[in-house]
């Protein structure tokens, strides 16, 4: 059998064509089969031979179990067969990614002008969901197919494509085929395998095997060489890659130490007794950005007996210098029980401290901060100003962070890292054409470096006892040892008086079942709460209605 190969590895990444029509010998496909690697039994090295993710931490698939993953997918070169072969392709969607997509792509295969092709692909599938069975989201049914696409290219333009739609589950092996015939200016094609999901939260799994692209014209092409890949070594198992967060997150001491209120509250929950938790987000953009869906949706999955009340409330466009002014009215007043800060600016005269103070002031909220991601890729005078501004800022999160006892994920630091085991370059991470907005291999670095901060330790003392008290009906402090409130409480025949320092009361209701219910009045410092002017807070200003920055008295134009 004959496989016939790109001569270079960089073919498929838009280098020259030139290099697309180099065609050698496996020795291991049939006769005028065109597919580097259809069956996955080769290895380039250490990694999948012919084939690349896209849009993952690696440009490759390696020899492990843990495979690579990027974006809300995961590829693993799995250890089953359609046949006698020792594995084949394995893609699984993540469910907290919203509409994720796997998508691997084949080296390039040099085809002729108007011939006549077959391709051919054996699939095993689950969770998938075929176009009539979809889910309507607004007048279109959004559905979760596993594709199998030919591109048909030629230097510098697309020419089409030839599709397979498969939408139904199979626990068994099946056959799916279709032929076509190349356009005539064609100099070679593709094959791009995809898992592509419309909805908001899907966990399908395919597995691919035996992928063939073979003519039906009687002059095949002729090998010319014998391919420098060896046949595929024994699956390595190994479970520590990049989509291991802790991996990600070793370097950092401590993880997880300054939110332990916020995770036992999380981590004490029961279908009893469901512990509600405010989590609030805030700062800019970036901040804005689909990642903080994502860690939401990893939390539910891990903690789902806890009732989180999320809310994002970051502003594009508007450094702390502003942002100090908005807090007033959008983080100060949500009281939420952890705050996911970060914004730029507001160091040269302060307005980034007054945030962190104001937060530890005016609220008993943990805070979970972060350094700034590397990005304005680019050799510009103006983009290495920026980058230099970044790495100040950086450098003063950190002092920060330490000084008002926030939990720091060092994004800067770790991104560092990824980019040195990976090979990326910082742009990989954002939007395209944009210097600084993540794209969604970044959103799913963010959610990775933020997740294994969120751990529960049961057995460290706690540091936020000072800040949150609970008395019990009689007037003594609860000790909090174990759970946060009593179970029960007692009937209140007498004014509850008590001193206090703080910012905040909550008043929790206990269940009646010997007495008729009363009623209670609650006195600060003789008078009634709402007689204090200072504790009344605004809303967040509407907005001009052509524009979504909220109405203020200042307007920022920096980057976000």
């Amino acid at each position: 059998m004959n496989i016939h190969v790109s001569g270079s590895r960089l073919a498929w990444r838009g280098v020259a064509a030139s290099v697309a029509g180099v065609v050698v010998t496996a020795g291991l496909a049939a006769a005028g089969e065109l597919v580097a690697n259809g069956s996955f039994e080769l290895q380039d090295g250490d990694a999948l031979a012919g084939w690349r993710p896209s849009h993952a931490f690696a440009d490759s698939i390696p020899n492990t179990t843990a495979g690579v993953g990027g974006a809300g997918a995961l590829y693993v070169w799995d250890t089953q067969s359609r046949g006698t072969g020792r594995g084949c392709l394995k893609m699984s969607l993540e469910s907290y990614f919203p509409k994720p997509q796997g998508l691997v792509v084949s080296d390039n295969i040099p085809l002729k002008p108007g011939t006549a092709y077959h391709v051919a692909v054996y699939y095993r599938a689950k969770g998938l969901v075929s176009q009539d069975a979809g889910k309507m989201e607004g007048k279109n049914k959004v559905d979760c197919p596993l594709l199998v696409d030919v591109f048909f290219e030629k230097t510098g333009k697309f020419l089409g494509s030839k599709r397979i739609y498969i939408g139904h589950d199979s626990d068994d092996w099946k056959l799916a085929e279709v032929d076509f015939t190349t356009p005539a200016e064609i100099e070679w094609g593709t094959i791009r395998i995809s898992v592509v999901s419309g909805l908001a939260s899907s966990a399908a799994t395919v597995w691919v095997d035996d992928v063939s692209l073979t003519t039906t014209a009687t002059d095949a092409p002729a090998s010319a060489a014998k391919s420098a890949f060896k046949e595929r070594a024994p699956v390595v198992k190994d479970d520590r890659s990049l989509n291991d967060p802790a991996l990600l997150a070793e370097t950092q001491p401590d993880l997880g130490r300054r939110i332990q209120r916020t995770m036992k509250l999380l981590a004490t929950s029961t279908p009893e007794h469901r512990n509600r938790v405010k989590i609030l987000f805030y700062g800019q953009s970036i901040t804005a950005q689909e990642w903080t869906t994502i860690l939401i949706n990893r939390l539910k999955q891990q903690y789902p007996n806890a009732d989180i009340v999320w809310e994002n409330r970051a502003i594009g466009g508007t450094t702390a210098e502003y942002l100090v002014d908005h807090a007033e009215t959008d983080l100060f007043p949500f009281y939420p029980d952890l705050a996911v800060f970060a914004v730029y600016g507001g160091v040269k005269d302060g307005e980034l401290e007054r945030i962190y103070k104001g937060i530890r002031e005016r609220t008993t909220a943990e805070i979970i901060t972060k350094t700034h991601h590397w990005a304005w890729p680019g050799e510009m005078a103006a983009m290495k100003m920026y980058r230099r501004n970044d790495e100040e800022g950086s450098k003063v999160i950190r002092e920060l962070a330490g000084k008002y006892d926030c939990e720091l994920v060092d994004v800067r630091a770790l991104q560092s890292t990824v980019i040195e085991k990976t090979g990326k370059k910082p742009g990989d991470f954002l939007r395209p054409g944009d210097g600084i907005h993540l794209g969604s291999l970044g959103w799913d670095l963010f959610q990775r470096f933020y997740l294994p901060h969120f751990r529960y330790l049961p057995d460290q003392s706690p540091t936020w006892l000072d800040r949150v008290k609970v008395y019990t009906a009689d007037g003594k402090r609860w000790p909090q040892t174990g759970a946060e409130y009593p179970a029960g409480g007692a009937l209140l025949d007498k004014p509850l008086k008590f001193d206090f320092e703080g910012n905040r009361v909550d008043l929790l209701a206990g269940p009646v079942t010997a007495a008729k219910p009363g009623s209670a009045r609650v006195l600060i410092d003789g008078k009634k709460p709402s007689e204090f002017p200072e504790i009344y807070a605004a809303t967040r200003s509407g907005t001009f209605g052509w524009w979504w920055w909220p109405v203020s008295s200042g307007c920022c134009a920096a980057w976000c």
